[in-house]
């Protein structure tokens, strides 16, 4: 309480309450996007477990029936959205813990001294950079949790699972598609990873001096 009076006293409520605004706004943002992907995509695997089953699939051939597991369809459907909500959760408290990242990348400047090995203006560094690399990582640890939940998800249903010669069983020929676009989505995320770490050379310390070295550039 004597901590909120000493901000009335400076002024700085309306301080408070913006950071808090933009806390919360990223928070719903980042947990709304991280939902919906992770629905989505445990939505899609549930959906083509279930056509397979129907057409195909006998109960004796599925994981669930090898390991003595059964899980009824709603109670599978409510597990996959706990687990999209819990994974959104974290995801979007990640995004809540930055929001000074988010605000100089909102009101970012320029300081007029471009980089003379990229081209760069020096804000970049200051204000653009950090946000980037923010997404950049949350983003891919977005793509590889989801690939894992639609792996584990897969192959309980039955639809990824190997033959006794190592040969991919019927089914899976339903799953790699969906796999390998979730998989191409993890790889563009390390790919533009890749790409901002170049910049990076600008803070290295391990040459003689600190930055970029002469080999590095």
């Amino acid at each position: 309480m004597q901590k909120w009076l000493w901000m009335q006293q400076l002024g700085y409520t309306g301080v408070f309450w913006t950071i808090l605004s933009v806390k919360w706004a990223l928070f719903c943002v980042a947990f709304v996007v991280a939902l919906l992907y992770l629905w989505i995509n445990l939505h899609f695997a549930a959906r083509n477990g279930a056509t397979f089953r129907t057409g195909n699939l006998t109960s004796e051939s599925t994981v669930t029936a090898q390991l003595g597991i059964q899980i009824s369809p709603t109670v599978l459907k409510l597990a996959m959205r706990a687990v999209a909500a819990v994974g959104a959760l974290f995801y979007a408290l990640i995004f809540y813990g930055h929001w000074d990242t988010y605000l100089r990348f909102r009101y970012d400047g320029s300081f007029g001294l471009p980089d003379a090995f990229f081209g760069v203006d020096a804000g970049f560094y200051l204000f653009l950079l950090p946000f980037y690399e923010l997404l950049q990582s949350s983003l891919s640890a977005l793509a590889l949790i989801t690939l894992v939940a639609v792996s584990a998800s897969y192959a309980y249903l039955g639809l990824l699972r190997f033959s006794r010669s190592r040969q991919l069983a019927a089914g899976s020929a339903t799953a790699i598609p969906h796999l390998s676009s979730l998989f191409f989505v993890l790889v563009a995320g390390w790919g533009w990873g890749f790409y901002l770490d170049h910049f990076e050379l600008r803070y290295s310390t391990q040459g003689v001096v600190y930055g970029a070295g002469y080999t590095a550039v």
